[in-house]
């Protein structure tokens, strides 16, 4: 199926359809665009159309067949490859994000974290290597990084990015509460965990 322009609401809900079809134990069995929605809480004709951007496989009074569901919306997610990412500023956010194992469900494969610091002052049982800042434009041309993390403090953010940009990185998460400057072509995705939380308040005070 040729791949569409999704909405960004849209390219959210996805891993969760992902997440709760991987959970159905018969993947031969189908499923309707109702059950994922009254499963997972949402309205039903935003699934049917979302997993019609994706999948064009369903069948009339019987849906969709939960293996192709999650092959083509994996498929789409990029889930079938492999992005190299690096994190810079391995404080515990960093740290937390290094440790995790399910980005590889997407893709993600985390190689190292970078501090001015090296593995010095790092007291953390990390897998992998917390290198020193100074190897950052070395290790992401040998190992075509295309994903950076940023989750220094605010101060450093943007010259942590432009080092990114400057290597090739096409893809930035950040945690810095700054608004980042970046080149048409590279991807920023901001993460506000104050945001976040507040939005969470707000809705708990107007339930």
């Amino acid at each position: 199926m040729e791949k569409k322009n999704i909405s960004k609401a849209t390219l959210e809900r996805l891993p969760q359809y992902l997440h709760y079809l991987e959970n159905i134990e018969d993947k031969d069995a189908y499923i309707s665009s109702r059950q994922i929605a009254e499963s997972l809480g949402f309205v039903e004709i935003k699934v049917r159309k979302d997993i019609a951007l994706v999948c064009d496989k369903g069948k009339p009074k019987k849906g969709f067949l939960v293996s192709d569901l999650i092959k083509d919306i994996g498929s789409y997610l990029g889930c079938d490859e492999i992005y190299n990412a690096v994190i810079v500023g391995p404080g515990k956010i960093g740290r937390a994000i290094l440790g995790y194992q399910g980005f590889s469900r997407y893709g993600i494969n985390i190689l190292a974290a970078f501090t001015h610091h090296g593995n010095k002052t790092i007291d953390y049982p990390a897998t992998k290597p917390i290198l020193d800042l100074s190897e950052f434009n070395d290790f992401c041309s040998k190992n075509n990084v295309k994903i950076g993390i940023i989750t220094v403090p605010v101060q450093y953010a943007q010259e942590i990015c432009d080092m990114m940009v400057k290597q090739g990185i096409k893809a930035i998460w950040n945690f810095a509460r700054i608004n980042l400057v970046v080149p048409d072509d590279v991807i920023v995705r901001q993460e506000d965990l104050a945001a976040g939380i507040s939005i969470l308040v707000s809705q708990i005070k107007n339930k």
